[in-house]
């Protein structure tokens, strides 16, 4: 369970962040099945890498915001797109798919 992991992955970087940066480099999101809320939880973790010292944390951040970006960035393109041209009625699952992107 791909949102298991990054909460738990959370959990442990909030006391060393070197943690999420081996599991980062170790590459289990590009075999994970991610969806755009789990990237969403990630994005706190991954802001707080880029504004280190370190420079491993800083390059496992970008890494895996381009991962994320290669992955999302058509839905979230999409979405925006979408959300601009909405016709008559609500779409609870748009809205909700927009709130995420933002």
């Amino acid at each position: 369970d791909s949102k298991r992991m990054i909460r738990q992955l959370l959990q442990l970087s909030e006391s060393d962040p070197a943690i999420a940066v081996d599991v980062l480099r170790a590459g289990p999101l590009q075999s994970t099945s991610l969806d755009l809320e789990s990237a969403l939880l990630l994005l706190p973790l991954l802001q707080s890498l880029l504004g280190s010292q370190f420079d491993e944390y800083v390059l496992a951040a970008i890494d895996a915001l381009n991962l994320l970006l290669r992955s999302f960035g058509g839905v979230i393109s999409s979405t925006y797109h979408s959300a601009k041209h909405e016709g008559v009625g609500v779409d609870l699952a748009l809205e909700s798919r927009y709130e995420r992107c933002k």
